[in-house]
């Protein structure tokens, strides 16, 4: 007997998270900051690859990155990034970004 197919429909996690952050009940300022770190994905492009947002410290985003090169690219475009997140997030949640090289055994890459 040939089971009926189903079909999956598949919804990204940064929907989902998305969802998740505007139904629970979070101080803004938590929430915002979740929005921005989820943003990383759309704003970074192919960096994404190479790095990750890590924490913040204050409105200051740490992004995690795999190598000195990634490093370097990712400060020459600081800028571009920030603009990238503003427009995104929002004025003032993210006042500036922070790269840093992975610890040994952490993702990314």
């Amino acid at each position: 007997m040939v089971k009926p197919s189903r079909k999956r429909h598949l919804t990204p996690i940064g929907s989902v998270l998305k969802t998740l952050l505007s139904k629970l009940d979070l101080p803004e300022e938590t929430a915002e900051r979740g929005k921005a770190m989820l943003a990383w994905e759309k704003i970074a492009g192919e960096a994404t690859k190479h790095s990750e947002p890590a924490h913040f410290r204050g409105s200051i985003l740490i992004v995690s990155v795999s190598n000195h090169a990634w490093l370097h690219e990712l400060s020459m475009r600081k800028g571009e990034l920030l603009g990238k997140l503003e427009r995104e997030v929002g004025v003032g949640i993210v006042t500036d970004l922070r790269f840093e090289l992975k610890k040994n055994g952490s993702s990314p890459d």
